[in-house]
């Protein structure tokens, strides 16, 4: 009896396993895999945003300090000498790899009351992981733009009206009489350059 019930026993047992390795119903492998495979790809995309991110804002940065140095009436030197010494000193290209920047590209606009830097340049990211999916690089084109100038000058106009003024020049008008004529003269121009 014993053999029959360890007999049956094993049968069931082996009918169990059977069962078990064919039942597919609960199988996640192909689901779990395709979820793996699609966190990589998001993961691999932030990593190649975020490397390309990251030199196009130090890019932007180091342009718009330039800008800022280069506009500035303050200092006497040529404007786009400060913009590339900004930029040289920067170096932005050092210990980075697979990132390229382009030189700027500086315009200066200037006359005696201001002065205007415009610049742009390139910053290219060769990309880890995107390549995979045909995107080889992240690019951008910065640009930067920064103007000091001299508005809203005050000017004091300051007549002498004592008693010498009465005084008659050699053509024989009084001081005071030309003085008037200079006086309007000069508030008439100053009211022109507006």
């Amino acid at each position: 009896m014993k053999t029959i019930a360890t007999a049956s026993a094993a049968v069931r047992e082996r009918i169990s396993h059977y069962r078990f390795c064919k039942d597919d119903r609960g199988v996640m492998a192909f689901f779990m895999l395709a979820m793996f495979i699609l966190m990589l790809m998001f993961g691999g995309i932030a990593v190649d945003v975020m490397r390309y991110e990251t030199r196009r804002v130090a890019l932007q940065q180091t342009m718009d300090r330039a800008a800022l140095a280069s506009a500035s009436l303050k200092q006497g030197l040529v404007p786009k000498a400060v913009f590339d010494d900004y930029f040289a000193k920067a170096n932005l290209g050092a210990g980075v790899e697979m990132v390229d920047f382009a030189t700027p590209t500086v315009v200066v606009d200037s006359n005696s009351t201001y002065r205007k830097v415009e610049a742009s340049a390139k910053v290219t990211s060769y990309n880890f992981f995107m390549h995979m999916m045909d995107v080889d690089t992240l690019e951008s084109v910065n640009t930067t733009s920064a103007q000091q100038g001299v508005s809203q000058i005050e000017v004091m106009l300051v007549l002498d009206v004592s008693g010498s003024m009465g005084q008659t020049d050699g053509s024989g008008s009084t001081k005071i009489a030309a003085l008037r004529a200079s006086a309007t003269k000069f508030v008439n121009t100053i009211k022109n350059l507006d």
